[in-house]
């Protein structure tokens, strides 16, 4: 039989599932392989890949968590994998009154009282500049909490990690390869034995969301 993925001939052993020996793609022949009920339940095998006792195989093969989006595109010689992380956060209905208090108090105080008076109080707009780009800056945050996504793409040893609202944000792109060690800590750090280099993505995601990244990231690592 034929791996799907780079197409060259490999040998099942009577194998239900087996990674290929060239790609690292995992391949499924159908088979059923008898239960060994002394053995652990393969959700919970330990294994080269082990993440939090779970295999990554095994973890792939269930749907993704909540507000996690996995996608893959064939789109030339190597298919896009994008992971698109969005979720509401309700913290913004607290900031959302703090940042009109914070922000608007002060400015309308002070426009008012320009406004009334027909005066410029230079002393006035300078003690009111902190709170207007304060207000700012927690308007943009609310906005980000509301409508803000975390993107991941990956495709053939290239990377490209996203954070925004719409195509305004921040872009950070990096390569991988098998030697590529990807850690879980609270983000995925991504780091080569070739370069001392650490690349940190995903950030803000949720745990769930945070293995089931590492393990596609530890996937599409083998294939390259």
């Amino acid at each position: 039989m034929k791996c799907f993925w780079c197409g060259k001939e490999v040998s099942d052993n009577g194998l239900s599932r087996f990674p290929c020996p060239y790609c690292g793609a995992e391949i499924k022949t159908g088979r059923v392989r008898p239960v060994e009920h002394d053995a652990a339940p393969p959700e919970w095998a330990g294994g080269e890949d082990d993440d939090d006792g779970r295999n990554d195989a095994t973890l792939l093969s269930l749907q993704p968590p909540k507000h996690l989006k996995v996608e893959t595109v064939i789109d030339g010689a190597w298919p896009v994998t994008t992971i698109t992380f969005k979720r509401f956060d309700f913290r913004v209905l607290f900031l959302v009154p703090f940042t009109c208090v914070w922000a608007g108090a002060p400015t309308w105080s002070v426009c008012s009282k320009i406004m009334a008076e027909r005066t410029f109080d230079l002393k006035e707009i300078l003690f009111c500049l902190p709170f207007s780009i304060g207000g700012v800056v927690l308007a943009v945050g609310c906005l980000f909490m509301m409508f803000g996504k975390r993107r991941l793409e990956l495709s053939g040893g290239d990377g490209k990690y996203f954070i925004g609202i719409g195509p305004i944000g921040r872009t950070v792109r990096f390569k991988y390869d098998r030697s590529t060690e990807v850690e879980n800590s609270g983000s995925l750090y991504l780091s080569s034995k070739r370069d001392a280099n650490t690349v940190r993505i995903c950030s803000g995601f949720s745990d769930d969301a945070l293995k089931y990244t590492a393990a596609i990231l530890r996937r599409e690592c083998k294939r390259v």
